[in-house]
């Protein structure tokens, strides 16, 4: 938390900066399609960039049987985490925009650092100094964090009958799900490595990012269209406007993401291509494995869930 309100202060700060002395530069176009000539095709593209940066802000969830007075605490963080999120990404993007120039942004991706040359540029060599520890310690604490939110969901299915037993295993010191933990940081870096090693880690990253982006979005579409089912399933009262109609317009505009997102990364040619087949592959695969399992083991599937968050004092 110290750490985060740190990164997040001084992103903000700087982007304050940057856009108080880019003086006439500041423009409402950034929020318009000018920049883009008007071509949503642009726009639904850098889409497949932005969305996984607000995916963390759902994983207080899996963390919820841990919390106090879990079910109000939960909501207000993930409130919480989306209004930090909106204020930490808009102002320093904006501020980037400006202070590179919106008719210059044509290029800012070819730059080595762009963030880091801005912020050397309005604040000097200490802020992009700032920028680079900053950044260096938010990968490590968003992959602790990642971790520790995701092996819950391990212990979860292990818990419930999806995964072996063993995945349930609580540390007798500092009672978490080590086990999960330990065997998703091992296959993160075993998966990691090899296309770094293959392609180098630049275009190794984009590899595995590729992959990554369309199982998130298609993880969030079928989440979206199971809400209403769910609902409707345990006789809970369905509100047509959370339970249905923002489930569908999130359900669209994921399609449409994933559409143009596909398009433009075939067109980059291998490796990325390739890389994009996986990552569709596996959302098939997963699918298919997902009805097969629960065809041949309708049971374990029923159990899925049993332990609920209630209300705590």
């Amino acid at each position: 938390m110290l750490s985060a309100s740190i990164e997040i202060g001084f992103l903000v700060l700087m982007g304050i900066i940057i856009a108080v002395k880019a003086g006439s530069a500041n423009t409402i176009e950034v929020f318009t399609l000018k920049p883009l000539d008007g071509n949503f095709s642009l726009l639904f593209f850098a889409m497949i960039f932005s969305i996984p940066l607000f995916a963390g802000s759902g994983t207080v969830i899996t963390l919820a049987e841990e919390t106090r007075g879990s079910l109000k605490t939960i909501k207000r963080s993930i409130w919480i985490s989306m209004i930090v999120l909106l204020i930490a990404l808009l102002v320093p993007a904006y501020a980037l925009t400006v202070g590179y120039g919106v008719s210059n942004m044509a290029s800012f991706a070819a730059l080595n650092d762009p963030g880091i040359i801005i912020f050397e540029k309005y604040g000097g060599i200490a802020a992009g100094i700032i920028l680079i520890i900053l950044t260096v310690n938010s990968y490590l604490s968003s992959n602790v964090s990642l971790m520790s939110s995701v092996s819950r969901v391990i212990y979860s299915l292990g818990r419930d009958g999806v995964l072996p037993k063993s995945v349930t295993k609580i540390h007798p010191r500092y009672s978490s799900p080590y086990i999960a933990v330990l065997m998703l940081e091992v296959g993160g870096i075993i998966v990691a490595i090899i296309p770094s090693l293959a392609y180098g880690p630049f275009e190794g990253a984009l590899i595995l990012f590729s992959i990554n982006i369309f199982a998130l979005l298609f993880t969030h579409i079928l989440v979206n269209a199971s809400l209403p089912i769910y609902v409707r399933k345990n006789g809970k009262k369905m509100n047509p406007i959370t339970h249905i109609l923002l489930p569908v317009i999130s359900i669209l505009i994921g399609g449409i993401v994933i559409y143009y997102s596909a398009v433009a990364s075939i067109a980059q040619g291998n490796p990325i291509t390739t890389a994009v087949f996986i990552g569709l592959a596996y959302v098939a695969f997963a699918a298919i494995f997902g009805y097969a399992f629960g065809s041949l083991r309708p049971e374990r599937i029923a159990n899925i869930g049993y332990v609920s968050v209630e209300e705590s004092l």
